[in-house]
């Protein structure tokens, strides 16, 4: 069976000292749901890793993951090359001077990407705002913290939504690509 190499995003965990998970125990949870080849990047919950490409292994994920963490748990599932054409030509690339402050907000479900769409009708200035077919690029030259565009996306998909900035993206992305299949 040919296999395919998976990268999963997690929301929500190692952020703010909430919801800890050692990616010792992230990776040896993807080992044990018969991931193979399987390697953390960073500690913001990202892990890329070998499966056959059906069934998609999100769901069984969400399901250990709320085991171990005593709560649900969210997981974005890309195979590598979507997020290689996702980083192929960022739409906002033009304006965004720094990878860590332009962001790809990466829905969970279709009613996440939905709720997205009016976004793409405002003015966000400074901030820029650009929709795709699985979320939106942000581009944030204040950052994350005081950004009323992020903090509006994160209303709008009541939390709907993974976010990673290009920089750990093309990381994740050089990890998955390291080991393909």
């Amino acid at each position: 069976m040919a296999t395919t190499r998976w990268i999963a995003l997690l929301r929500g965990v190692n952020v703010g000292g909430a919801r800890r998970l050692p990616m010792a125990e992230l990776a040896a949870l993807v080992a044990e749901l018969g991931g193979t080849d399987v390697k953390t990047v960073l500690a913001s919950g990202n892990v890329v890793f070998s499966a056959p490409a059906r069934p998609d292994p999100g769901p069984a994920l969400e399901a250990a993951l709320a085991r171990f963490l005593g709560g649900p748990a969210r997981v974005a599932m890309l195979k590598a090359p979507e997020l290689a054409a996702l980083l192929a030509a960022p739409p906002l690339a033009n304006v965004a001077t720094g990878a860590a402050r332009h962001l790809y907000a990466l829905a969970l479900d279709a009613a996440a990407r939905a709720a997205l769409a009016p976004l793409a009708l405002r003015e966000w200035a400074p901030e820029r705002f650009a929709l795709d077919a699985r979320g939106a690029w942000c581009w944030l030259p204040a950052g994350v913290a005081d950004s009323a565009l992020m903090a509006e996306v994160e209303r709008v998909t009541r939390r709907g939504v993974t976010t990673r900035n290009e920089a750990t993206l093309r990381k994740v992305l050089a990890a998955a690509l390291a080991a393909e299949p």
